[in-house]
């Protein structure tokens, strides 16, 4: 496959829709940096494609950017720290994913009123649960304006059911940072009693290049076997 360089006119970025480029490609040219992409083990036994050359955060920045004791477990990103991915294991609350994200929405909206929610749908995986890489996946897209219907095409699923054991719910929302607004998306699935918890955030200014690509990564997460709770994640 070929390099692939993404439009970085913010003018043209902002115009209807970016292609959608994919992490399946040799490289990617995002704003003038290079990636290539591949598969981590994020937590024992949780395995997901990210940009290789991605590590754990410094603990000096971890402290910085995630004040608190209720950080996530795990914290990934780039060299600057401006691009990261989290994941972390929490109890299983009750109710379907639905029902549980506009939970979690409601929380952080009642905490940051001023924050601005996006999309929100979920993927359908069909080796999710397996030691073998996904093969099929579904994503279908949520309209809250619209009362919870689905937006797309070949949807046989109800008002944003889906089955709890094969599905990644996902939502983003724009919040506000200490020098610039912060694309966020946020993706959750259940593992045993637990759930698996993901984050990615990118400054606004880039989110649209990083979207599709993060939703395309999001798809890749595979759990193998029994998946170890309390792991301390990559070194």
């Amino acid at each position: 496959m070929s390099d692939i360089s993404i439009e970085t006119d913010p003018r043209r970025i902002a115009a209807k829709q970016l292609r959608a480029y994919s992490i399946k490609e040799k490289q990617l040219d995002i704003y003038d940096t290079m990636y290539s992409f591949s598969e981590a083990e994020v937590m024992s036994g949780v395995f997901i494609v990210l940009p290789s050359g991605f590590a754990a955060m410094e603990e000096q920045f971890v402290k910085k950017k995630y004040p608190g004791s209720a950080r996530p477990q795990v914290i990934i990103s780039n060299d600057d720290t401006t691009l990261n991915f989290c994941f972390d294991f929490q109890d299983l609350d009750d109710g379907s994913s639905n029902d549980r994200m506009q939970k979690y929405k409601a929380v952080i909206l009642k905490a940051n009123p001023t924050y601005e929610f996006l999309e929100n749908g979920y993927f359908t995986l069909d080796a999710f649960k397996g030691n073998e890489s996904m093969s099929e996946t579904k994503r279908v897209e949520v309209d809250d304006k619209n009362d919870g219907a689905e937006t797309g095409n070949d949807v046989s699923t109800d008002n944003g059911a889906q089955n709890e054991e094969s599905c990644i719910t996902y939502y983003s929302y724009i919040s506000i940072g200490y020098v610039e607004e912060i694309y966020n998306i946020a993706f959750f699935t259940d593992v045993d009693s637990q759930e698996l918890w993901g984050w990615f955030n990118c400054p606004k200014r880039v989110g649209d290049a990083w979207k599709p690509l993060v939703l395309e990564m999001i798809q890749t997460i595979r759990i193998k076997n029994q998946a170890i709770h309390n792991s301390k994640g990559v070194d």
